[in-house]
């Protein structure tokens, strides 16, 4: 009987553990879970910020890549911009010298700085009159009233426009 007695009251005891013990354990758990989501929107904040970052870097060194091959592509077009004038001043010399032999030899520089500049990509445009006028490529001086079939034609080249790369170094002077 003595052992009846002792086996109920450890499962009395075990009851009330458990009585104890579950309501606890619950409580736990639900501490565990809540925590657990916290941890988990944590990390997807975290994962999130980490993916913007990258973009933007990805981006910093994209643009840095553009802006380096934009500047290798036109490094030259400042003193391009300046040679050109130099080039204006050939042309003129040239209309006015009236000996064939100085006339050849400034010809002859006038044409190496012409080569000089079609190895760095500076070229002259190629306009002739009747081309449609284009304000992308042309500048226009002056307008004539030339008739209905020359409207918004080019009658006249005045200075020769250059392009450097894809890109209007300068403008052709046009009537």
């Amino acid at each position: 009987m003595k052992k009846e007695n002792e086996n109920q009251e450890t499962m009395m005891d075990e009851e009330m553990d458990e009585e104890i013990i579950k309501p606890q354990i619950i409580r736990d758990f639900e501490q565990l879970q809540k925590e657990n989501e916290e941890l988990q929107k944590s990390v997807a904040e975290l994962k999130d910020k980490n993916l913007r970052q990258l973009a933007e870097m990805d981006n910093i060194r994209k643009n840095a890549l553009k802006q380096r091959q934009d500047y290798m592509k036109y490094k030259y077009e400042g003193i391009a911009g300046d040679l050109l004038e130099v080039l204006d001043n050939f042309d003129r010399c040239i209309k006015n010298i009236e000996d064939e032999s100085t006339k050849g030899g400034v010809t002859l520089i006038k044409n190496q700085l012409l080569s000089i500049f079609s190895k760095n990509g500076i070229k002259p445009m190629t306009i002739n009159e009747g081309d449609e006028f284009n304000t992308d490529y042309h500048e226009a001086v002056s307008a004539v009233d030339a008739g209905e079939e020359m409207k918004n034609k080019i009658i006249a080249v005045t200075d020769t426009g250059y392009t450097y790369s894809d890109k209007v170094l300068r403008y052709a002077k046009v009537v």
